[in-house]
C-alpha cells in the first residue's frame, strides 16, 4: 500500500497503524505539560480574555430611533374591497422598556478626530451595565449609601378557588446593637422598645415617585454627530442622570427631616464607628474647611461636594438606600416629517431611609 503522509504521522499500512493504536494503548501515559492549577489559571485566563474582547451590546438608543423614524402617524382600516374606510391619528414613536441590570452603557474610544470626556472615569475603551454606572456616579453610594435595585412585585397565583397577591412592598432594615444594662438581684429587666433595635423603611412597589428627563433631537442635531456618537452621549448622560435622581431623592428626603445639630457626641450615642461618618454637601455650611492633606471637611468629616444637595449632611450612609426600578422606559416621538425627535425617559426611584437618627446638620 502507498504510503500516506500526515504532518507529524507516517502511516505505511492498516496493519501499521493498528500496532501504534495498540502500542499507545499498552504504554504508560507521558506526564501531563501542565498541573491541574496550572491549567485551571491557564483556563480562566483565557475566559477573561475572551469575555472583555467580545462585542459590545449595540445600544438600544440607535433601534429606537429607527423605528421612530419609520413610524407612521396613522394607522388605517379597510373595507372588503382594499379601500380604506377610515384613517385613526396616532403617534410616530416607538417606545420601549429597558432593563438596567442588563443594559450595558457605552464606550467611548477616543480618536484622532474624536475625543469624549464623561464624569465616569471610564471614557476609553471600559463598558458597564447602567445599574453599575448609576452606582458609580451617586455621590451617596461614594459616601456609603446602598443602590437597591428592585424587581416587579411578584405576579398573583391560584390558591384552590382564590387568587392570592403576593406583598406589593420593598423594605430596608437596619439592625441596632440591644442595650444590656446590670441588673440587681430582686429588680425586674427594663422594656425596651423595638424601634431600639430595628427600625424598617418600606416603599410601594406600584406607587413609586417617576422621575423623568426629555431633551428633543433635531435632524440636523443627529446628522451632526455620525456613527451613533449621539445616541451613546446621551445614554450615558441617562446613566450620569439617574445618579443625580437618586442623590436627588434622598438628600432631598433627608433635608426634608427635623436634623439634629452634628456632634461628635450624638454619632458616639448611635454606636456608629468614625470611619462610618461621611458627609455630603453644598458648599455652603459655616463648618466646611479644606483640611491640610487637601480634603473637604465638614466639621472635621470627610466631605463631598454635590449639586443635588442644598445644605451639608453627615451621617452614617450605610444605614439609607435608594431603591430603583429596574425598568428605565424610553419614548422617541417622531415631531416633523424632517426627522426631528424627542427623547423622553422614566424611571421610578425612592428613599429608603429607616431612621434620619443616624444622620446629621452642619450649619
Amino acid at each position: 500500500m502507498p504510503t500516506r503522509h500526515i504532518p507529524g504521522m507516517d502511516f505505511t499500512s492498516r496493519d501499521t497503524m493498528a500496532d501504534m493504536v495498540r502500542q499507545a494503548r499498552q504504554e504508560p501515559a507521558s506526564e501531563p505539560i501542565y498541573s491541574d492549577a496550572e491549567a485551571r489559571m491557564l483556563m480562566a485566563a483565557h475566559t477573561a480574555g475572551t469575555s472583555a474582547h467580545r462585542d459590545a451590546q449595540p445600544n438600544p438608543l440607535v433601534r429606537l430611533f429607527e423605528n421612530a423614524d419609520r413610524a407612521l402617524g396613522y394607522s388605517a382600516t379597510y373595507n372588503a374591497d382594499n379601500t380604506v374606510r377610515y384613517v385613526t391619528h396616532q403617534r410616530a414613536a416607538d417606545l420601549r422598556r429597558l432593563d438596567i441590570r442588563a443594559m450595558e452603557v457605552p464606550s467611548f474610544a477616543n480618536t484622532a478626530l474624536n475625543h469624549v470626556y464623561t464624569p465616569t472615569g471610564e471614557q476609553d475603551g471600559q463598558r458597564s451595565t447602567m445599574d453599575t454606572a448609576i452606582l458609580a456616579g451617586s455621590r451617596a453610594a461614594m459616601a456609603g449609601a446602598r443602590i437597591l435595585v428592585i424587581d416587579d412585585a411578584p405576579a398573583p397565583s391560584a390558591s384552590g378557588d382564590m387568587l392570592v397577591y403576593p406583598r406589593a412592598n420593598m423594605q430596608y432594615l437596619v439592625v441596632s446593637p440591644a442595650k444590656f444594662a446590670v441588673v440587681a438581684d430582686g429588680d425586674e429587666v427594663a422594656d425596651s422598645a423595638l424601634s431600639g433595635i430595628l427600625a424598617t423603611s418600606k416603599v410601594d412597589l406600584g406607587t413609586m415617585p417617576q422621575v423623568s428627563f426629555r431633551v428633543p433631537l433635531s435632524r440636523a442635531e443627529r446628522r451632526a454627530y455620525e456613527n451613533g456618537l449621539i445616541e451613546d452621549a446621551t445614554l450615558v448622560a441617562i446613566a450620569l442622570g439617574l445618579a443625580r435622581a437618586a442623590d436627588a431623592t434622598l438628600l432631598g428626603a433627608l433635608e426634608a427631616a427635623d436634623l439634629e445639630e452634628f456632634s461628635l457626641a450624638r454619632a458616639a450615642v448611635k454606636s456608629v464607628t468614625f470611619g462610618e461618618l461621611a458627609a455630603i454637601t453644598n458648599g455652603s455650611a459655616a463648618g466646611l474647611a479644606v483640611a491640610q492633606d487637601g480634603t473637604l471637611r465638614a466639621s472635621g468629616i470627610n466631605a463631598e461636594l454635590s449639586a443635588d444637595a442644598t445644605a451639608t449632611t453627615v451621617g452614617a450612609w450605610s444605614r439609607c438606600a435608594v431603591a430603583v426600578h429596574k425598568d428605565l422606559n424610553l419614548l422617541a416621538d417622531r415631531t416633523s416629517v424632517n426627522g426631528d425627535l424627542v427623547l423622553t425617559c422614566w424611571a421610578n426611584m425612592a428613599a429608603l431611609i429607616p431612621s434620619s437618627d443616624f444622620f446629621w446638620a452642619v450649619a
